[in-house]
């Protein structure tokens, strides 16, 4: 588990990992070369889940999978080319990488906040009006 400790949303309480996420990033390899999985059907992130029945399961999710439901998430919102996307909502909540998968397929562009508070949501912006 990698903790982080956000200055401009204290939180109480102690860290649950061993690690906090700035010292993990700065741990990492800056000239490490991405590997793009060489099977659609190979798995993209196991997700566990207690479900409806209260029994917790594991589910597999592949990257063929993951892209289908960008693609189908996109047509099922009408997501037109090029929009301006304001995340109110964490991108990955449930597994929703269709959700964050869709802005991207159609060239749009991500507007994320650390959090949403609704002063911040309804203030004026480029992106709120």
């Amino acid at each position: 588990m990698i903790d982080y400790d956000d200055p401009e949303f204290p939180q109480p309480g102690e860290m649950l990992g061993r690690i906090e996420y700035e010292t993990f990033v700065a741990a990492g390899d800056p000239g490490i070369r991405l590997e793009h999985s060489a099977d659609e059907w190979e798995a993209i992130s196991l997700n566990y889940t207690s479900g409806t029945t209260g029994n917790p399961k594991g589910v597999v999710y592949h990257h063929r999978g993951a892209a289908l439901m960008c693609y189908a998430n996109t047509l099922a919102t009408n997501m037109g080319r090029h929009p301006v996307y304001l995340w109110t909502l964490p991108m990955f909540h449930c597994n929703g990488c269709a959700s964050s998968g869709r802005c991207s397929v159609v060239a749009g562009t991500h507007v994320c906040s650390d959090r949403c508070a609704p002063r911040r949501c309804t203030t004026p912006s480029p992106i709120t009006g």
